[in-house]
């Protein structure tokens, strides 16, 4: 029987936390006819709620004047094929219902699809797909495009003001691609010393869904104001990426420049050095990952990653943890290397897991201001909160069909907005 409850950092801890973290809880439920977010209580009474024409695409963030901010799944797709997480719009709406801006970002340039972060500014970040043809790939030293639709579905991220819905800033994988197959081509390197990079060759193009072009399937993106840096998840590659914000666009498509000197590569990577050829199936410690967020500065640490490693896939079974990722830095900030040139911590911490623990898709891991974890298992239908001794405090079970992507907590200080 497996059953493991492991805060193995609980030296980080200066308390042990035993209460339940005082606040609201935001959820978004659907099934085929309805589809609606919910704010709850710890009493599970609904302080608020949603509804919606269209299913969410993610996640909703709550706002402090108590409007969402909602990405959603657009009728009619630009790119779809049934791959997981497709969007196409976001809007911001009022406690009352009220639709305050809508933006459509579903068309030939891009594809929204998965996760948004809302910055300090109130700009939005958002994942995106560009459509590159085979032609394209050819020439960035693609060898193979095994997807009927010959074109590969490239990840991009995108900053907007949704003020005038301006492009403000913008990121693309495209730019900072590696290959060893053809030395005619400027990308040309050896992959393993060019870990900054990502490897234009690793992975099968088309998602695990259906016929499309997906590559990456790039799942979550959040964004820490404190490095200015952006952390992105995903799913085939079973890496976490993080790259640098306080880049120009110009900076951002090439190896220099920014607050960190490198461009728009690869400040850190974790979690299957076999996509850079510095490791194999045995070195990799991510599984279909979701929702990586920063944990700023906690009892667990400073500027460390959280997320729920979903566990498809894993050669001793399919189980779901819930892992935390403790980068080392240098004096300037830079990710350090481990002696085999991979990027340390050279293994996971575990927080948390249980019998029967597992969703393989979607689901969440959030760290609360008291030192507790809400989770959400989207597979099975389950909000619930713990401590850090994994004792389970609050738990709330969805009935029927409907399906939950994430959930998120907020301070009980929102209570008093909402019943004013």
């Amino acid at each position: 029987m497996k059953k493991i409850i492991l805060f193995n950092i609980v030296i980080l801890y200066s308390y042990l936390s035993a209460q339940v973290f005082e606040g609201l809880t935001l959820y978004s439920s659907f099934s085929n006819s309805l589809k609606n977010t919910f704010l709850i209580d710890t009493n599970e009474n609904v302080i608020n709620s949603w509804s919606h024409t269209n299913a969410p695409a993610s996640h909703p963030y709550l706002l402090k004047d108590t409007s969402i901010i909602y990405p959603y799944k657009v009728a009619e797709p630009y790119l779809d094929g049934n791959a997981g997480g497709v969007g196409g719009g976001i809007q911001k709406i009022s406690k009352n219902g009220i639709i305050e801006w809508n933006y459509i970002f579903s068309d030939s340039i891009y594809q929204h699809h998965h996760d948004i972060s809302v910055l300090p500014n109130d700009n939005i970040l958002l994942i995106v797909w560009e459509i590159k043809s085979a032609e394209e790939a050819m020439l960035v030293g693609r060898e193979n495009i095994e997807t009927e639709l010959n074109e590969i579905w490239s990840p991009a991220v995108i900053e907007f003001n949704p003020v005038n819905g301006a492009i403000v800033w913008e990121w693309h994988i495209w730019d900072h691609l590696v290959q060893d197959v053809d030395s005619s081509l400027s990308n040309y390197g050896i992959v393993s010393h060019n870990k900054q990079r990502m490897n234009i060759n690793y992975g099968t193009i088309g998602s695990i869904d259906g016929a499309n072009g997906d590559w990456m399937h790039i799942n979550s993106i959040d964004y820490n104001p404190s490095l200015d840096q952006i952390v992105l998840s995903s799913r085939n590659t079973n890496e976490l990426y993080v790259i640098d914000h306080s880049t120009t666009i110009e900076e951002a498509a090439s190896n220099s420049g920014g607050e960190y000197g490198r461009g728009g590569d690869f400040l850190f990577r974790w979690g299957n050095p076999e996509v850079y050829n510095m490791g194999n199936e045995e070195d990799r410690q991510l599984f279909g990952q979701h929702d990586v967020t920063w944990v700023g500065n906690s009892e667990l640490g400073s500027n460390h990653f959280l997320l729920f490693n979903n566990g498809f896939g894993r050669p001793d079974g399919n189980y779901s943890t819930i892992d935390f990722i403790i980068p080392s830095k240098d004096f300037l900030g830079n990710y350090l290397l481990s002696d085999d040139s991979t990027f340390f911590p050279e293994t996971v911490h575990t927080l948390y897991s249980d019998d029967g623990f597992y969703s393989g898709r979607q689901s969440s891991a959030q760290y609360l201001e008291n030192g507790n974890i809400l989770l959400s298992s989207s597979a099975e239908k389950r909000i619930f909160e713990i401590n850090n001794n994994g004792t389970i405090l609050w738990e709330y079970n969805l009935e029927g069909t409907y399906f939950i992507n994430r959930a998120s907590k907020y301070s009980a200080g929102f209570f008093n907005r909402f019943i004013k």
